[in-house]
């Protein structure tokens, strides 16, 4: 708005210091002469001219435009004085007034100057279009997807702000029914006559509600802003399930109608739609809610709601069967007749009220009325029955139509409409009868596969309309039937020539005794629409019967019985198949007659039978491998023989199919009977026979007697020798007893041998490479045995043992295997079979028993082990201990100036003892004293040794001690611990082991010798 109009020009007086000039033409809405950002607003496209001199007098003239913004810059300019003129504005109400004052409209105050102009109110406007932006489209559950659009303007010359559009969706039709808020809207299930939100409120428009339900939250957006002319767009994407049946089809078009509104406020005027109805407006269906564009949305033809007409297509299938199996054949005036219908929604809306009418006088109708949910199929809810009349019977056919009605919505008076479909049906009605005889005379005696029976077929038409392509099935798998099929079949007529069967017998046929079978055929007498219609009866030996047409075959029983070596079981747990342990035995019985087998038994002489408590019954063919099942227990003789072998027996009473015994031509009951056949081979791992019946296996001796079905089952049991040998330190004796493990003590040691084989063992030796063993060897050690007592040895410990800090070895046993009274067992190779073992040892190398020596890894007396925990050496740690020991005494004192008195400058000379009282040899032994210097050294002593000459030394008395009146000190011996060939010994980080000491007296403050220093306590000066 121009407030001062007549003020377009103005000149004055500038400085230029620059060589740009810039200014901006714009709105003053606040009418304050500066801009305002968000309020004033630039005028583009307005021509600026600037006109002057220049400082040294020459004429200026350019022009520039207005941007955007309204910005205008003139640019390169010399300093000098200029004025600034506006062009013409577009905007007719912006544009300049006369340069003159008017007489009317206002108070003349000059001849310039007008005041108390009354100028036109400034009247906002806002308007709302709303309109389907998208869809609607139906999905498959009947609901229908749509989106909205909403078009918000401001048709002001000010900003518009607070402004608030509100979208009501709920309530009943015409508006979308109740609100559901639901986990996945999308494919959700919906009750019909509610609506849920795809998705929130989108699109350009500010102040967006995502709270937004359209029901108990109805603003959609508020709080936002728009520019003079400016506009923005909100979407609204809905999901409504539609109520059954559909609302009506509206007056104005669709089913369903909507409307939003908004409000606004005058950003600098402060109209608000209380004081301009202008800034509330009802939405108006379209893109335009200004149609005639004279800048007013709320006014009459302008706010009209947006309908919504989802494209619904009913659709209903009635389809009408014939249940023909409820018929007697043939049919005669009275029976029912029984319509089965399958009534299918075949459109995109669900239907109610769905009814089913027969046209059919005397027809009785059950079931319904029923509701179709969209693409649903209902086959059980409606019948009808319908008494044949002589009239029927006589035409040999029924035809009748039936009608399906659904409501699928209402008019606009609320009346239903409705969808229908009809199916009119054809029934005829017919009867035919078939005979069916067999000719087994070529089936041999006994039966054997392959054998052929021969069967014929009469087939009389019975009903009263012509049959045309009559079939003829036989269900007897493998029977071959040729012929037909008959093209037509008169009323009355038989036919005994067109088919003719022929089956070859199978072994299952022979093991049943009988075939059994039964025909059918059937007949072409009518259609329902395209589908023929037929009649059909199953054979028998008269017209009138439906029975299975059997030819028995001869009876003959036979059994076999197969024995087979399932396991063989450690029971005592010690790791080899010996006496006491278990074989397991299975027996497979097999009824390899025609007839069943009742009572089967099972006779063996040597094992414990674990199954078979009640009599077994066996059919024809039938195998049973898990009735029968026995054990046997192994003793040593079992064991000494190298295998176990016998035979077992099975028998059965022939009976027939009802259980009663088949009897023979002397009244005694037919039976059958078997000696075992082996079905494992007699090697270790008891492998199956592949073809029992027509192998030969050999007994445990190797023997056979040519009849392959009577072998005995053979369990091999191998002699495996075993020996376990356990060394154990009993004790060592400290000869020397000076309470050290050193060379010349002595160990002992005891040895366990115990048979832990499946046979007993022979000259049992034993060998010890460290140790002469005292005893042995042992004669015969039983399976089991164990001797503590026989072997035993000792050792003498060197010093070389004492240097390595342990002493380890192992001792190894031998024995031959052997019967439980001595005879060798011999290889087949007729050698001797042996056992050895390396020994465990049963004392830790401190001493301490070993607990369970088979399972505990014993470390060597070096700390090493090799995860075996059964071959670990008896170690003795001698315990490596370096020890020294030093006696320091006074041999004399000289009385240097022969004054007869101890004073200052008299000589005190020492002697040094040295003892090496460890068990290790010792090496450079030194002895120092902080006092005196020692002479003598370095020295070696062995384990034992000692020295007291050759470390000396003397000391010169100062008057100090005269004044103390004594004179203390001690010494200090220190050697390095060596093998007995010299290496130093070095200890568990490497380092060389030492010894040292510090000197004891062996004189005491007077002078005199102590005797026994170690154990005598000699006070100090």
């Amino acid at each position: 708005l121009d407030v001062v109009p007549l003020n377009n020009q103005n000149s004055g007086s500038v400085a230029v210091n620059g060589s740009t000039v810039s200014g901006r033409v714009f709105r003053d809405f606040a009418d304050d002469g500066a801009f305002t950002s968000g309020t004033d607003t630039g005028i583009a496209d307005i021509t600026m001219t600037l006109t002057g001199t220049a400082f040294d007098g020459t004429p200026v003239s350019v022009t520039a435009v207005t941007d955007a913004n309204g910005t205008y810059t003139f640019q390169f300019l010399p300093a000098g004085t200029y004025s600034i003129v506006q062009g013409t504005i577009s905007e007719t109400y912006l544009t300049d007034g006369d340069t003159a004052a008017g007489s009317t409209g206002g108070t003349v105050a000059s001849a310039t100057s007008i005041t108390d102009v009354t100028l036109g109110a400034n009247e906002d406007a806002t308007d709302l279009a709303k309109r389907v932006f998208a869809g609607p489209t139906i999905n498959a559950d009947g609901s229908f997807n749509t989106t909205f659009r909403l078009l918000v303007r401001n048709l002001s010359l000010e900003a518009l702000t607070t402004i608030a559009v509100t979208d009501s969706l709920a309530g009943a039709a015409p508006a979308f029914g109740t609100h559901v808020t639901l986990g996945t809207p999308a494919t959700d299930a919906m009750t019909p006559g509610t609506y849920t939100l795809l998705a929130g409120p989108s699109g350009t428009c500010a102040g967006l509600q995502s709270g937004y339900d359209g029901s108990a939250a109805t603003t959609v957006a508020t709080g936002f802003g728009l520019a003079a002319g400016a506009s923005c767009t909100i979407d609204i994407r809905v999901r409504v399930q539609p109520t059954s049946p559909l609302p009506p089809t509206l007056a104005g078009g669709g089913r369903y109608r909507n409307q939003a509104g908004v409000t606004a406020v005058g950003a600098l005027s402060g109209q608000t739609s209380a004081t301009n109805p202008q800034l509330t407006d009802l939405s108006d269906n379209g893109a335009n809610a200004d149609a005639n564009n004279n800048g007013q949305g709320n006014e009459a033809g302008e706010n009209d709601p947006t309908p919504v007409a989802p494209a619904y297509v009913p659709g209903i299938d009635l389809e009408k069967a014939f249940d023909l199996a409820a018929l007697p054949s043939p049919v005669s005036p009275g029976e029912l007749v029984r319509f089965t219908f399958s009534v299918t929604n075949t459109g995109n809306v669900p239907l109610t009220n769905v009814t089913l009418a027969e046209a059919l006088p005397g027809a009785l109708v059950t079931g319904g009325p029923i509701s179709l949910a969209i693409g649903e199929t209902n086959t059980i809810a409606f019948t009808a029955t319908y008494p044949l009349t002589a009239a029927d019977v006589l035409a040999n056919e029924v035809t009748n139509t039936a009608t399906a009605t659904g409501v699928w919505t209402t008019d606009g008076s609320g009346n239903p409409v409705t969808v229908s479909d009809a199916d009119t049906l054809t029934t005829a009605f017919a009867d035919i009868a078939l005979v069916k005889t067999a000719d087994g005379s070529a089936i041999s005696t006994p039966p054997v596969p392959g054998d052929l029976i021969t069967y014929r077929f009469a087939i009389t038409n019975r009903g009263g309309v012509v049959l045309t392509n009559v079939t003829l099935t036989d269900v007897l798998p493998g029977i071959v039937v040729n012929g037909g099929p008959i093209a037509s079949l008169g009323i009355g007529a038989t036919d005994v020539d067109t088919f003719i069967g022929t089956y070859a017998l199978t072994q299952d046929d022979i093991d049943a005794g009988e075939v059994v079978n039964r025909a059918t055929a059937s007949g072409v007498y009518g259609t329902d629409g395209t589908t023929p219609v037929r009649v059909s009866d199953e054979s028998g030996a008269t017209v009138d019967e439906d029975a299975d047409t059997v030819v028995s075959l001869a009876i003959e029983p036979e059994i076999r019985l197969l024995k087979s070596r399932d396991t063989v079981t450690d029971t005592t747990g010690d790791g080899i198949i010996g006496a006491g342990d278990t074989i397991s035995y299975s027996f497979a019985v097999t009824n390899t007659g025609n007839v069943a087998l009742a009572n089967v038994t099972l006779t063996d002489p040597q094992i414990v039978e674990t199954g078979g408590q009640m009599p077994l019954s066996l059919a024809i063919g039938e195998t049973n491998s898990t009735y029968f099942r026995g054990t046997y227990v192994l003793t040593q003789a079992d064991v000494d023989r190298g295998y176990v072998e016998n035979s077992a027996s099975a028998t059965g009473g022939a009976v027939n199919a009802q259980g009663n015994p088949i009897l023979g031509s002397g009244g005694a009951q037919l039976t059958a009977t078997d000696i075992s056949d082996t079905g494992t081979n007699p090697d270790a791992d008891g492998s199956t026979v592949a073809d029992p019946g027509g192998t030969e296996t050999p007994d445990g001796e190797g023997d056979t007697d040519a009849d392959p079905g009577n072998d005995p089952t053979v369990t091999p049991i191998a002699p495996t020798p075993r020996v376990e040998l356990l060394k154990r330190l009993t004790g060592l004796a400290d000869t020397n007893s000076d309470g050290l493990r050193n060379a010349g003590d002595i160990a002992s040691y005891a040895f366990t041998v115990t048979n832990t084989g499946n046979v007993a063992l022979a000259d049992v030796t034993l060998d010890d490479p460290l140790v002469a063993v005292v005893g042995g060897p042992i004669a015969l050690l039983a399976v089991g045995g164990s001797d503590s007592t026989t072997f035993t040895a000792t050792y003498l410990v060197t010093q070389a043992d004492v240097d390595r800090g342990f002493v380890d070895n192992s001792a190894t046993v031998e024995g031959q295997a052997a019967t439980t009274i001595g005879t060798p067992i011999l290889d087949s190779a007729g050698q001797p079979i042996l056992a050895s073992d390396v020994s465990d040892t049963g004392t830790a190398p401190d001493g301490t028993i070993v607990a369970s020596p088979a399972t505990d890894e014993t470390p060597s007396g070096g700390g090493q082990t090799d995860s075996d925990p059964t071959n670990d050496p008896t170690a003795l740690l001698l315990g490596a201990d370096a020890r020294i020991s030093l006696l320091k005494s006074v041999a004399s004192i000289a009385d240097t100036n022969g004054d007869g008195v101890r004073n200052a400058g008299d000589t005190v000379s020492y002697v040094f003892t040295v003892t090496n009282t460890g068990n290790l040899a010792l090496q450079g032994i030194l002895v120092t004293d902080p006092l005196l210097t020692v002479l003598g050294g370095p020295i070696d002593l062995a384990p034992g040794g000692g020295d007291a000459g050759s470390f000396t030394g003397s000391y010169v008395l100062t008057q100090a001690d005269v004044d103390r009146t004594y004179v203390d000190n001690t010494a200090t011996a220190t050697g390095a611990a060596v093998t007995e060939t010299g290496t130093p010994i070095l200890d568990a980080g490497g380092d060389p082991v030492t010894a040292s000491d510090t000197s004891d007296s062996g004189t005491a403050p007077d002078g005199s010798t102590v005797t026994d220093p170690e154990t005598t306590e000699t006070p100090d000066g």
